[in-house]
């Protein structure tokens, strides 16, 4: 095996125990998920079941970070309340509903 290709084959079980999909490594290295998969077998790379939780993680981390930027729910201000006053003064104050 080519030293290139013995750097390249490391480099996507590096991606794959980094969380990357085989698709996104098969796109990037230009093969199959497929043949992403059978170079991740013949390397002993992390199974699908820890791929999948580091994944997961990694959702799980950017979700939490992004929910503890969000403004507390007390302080945001609903659609409805913000539309229904808008409609009823509309309605209550046209020139139909005077008469």
């Amino acid at each position: 095996m080519a030293q290139g290709q013995s750097e390249r084959n490391l480099a996507m079980v590096e991606m794959y125990a980094g969380g990357e999909t085989l698709s996104a490594i098969g796109e990037k290295f230009g093969v199959t998920r497929e043949r992403v998969r059978q170079i991740l077998a013949k390397r002993g790379a992390v199974t699908a079941e820890d791929a999948r939780r580091v994944r997961r993680e990694a959702r799980a981390d950017e979700l939490s970070e992004w929910l503890s930027r969000a403004p507390p729910r007390s302080a945001q201000v609903s659609p409805w309340s913000v539309l229904a006053p808008r409609w009823c003064i509309r309605t209550c104050t046209s020139p139909s509903a005077a008469r």
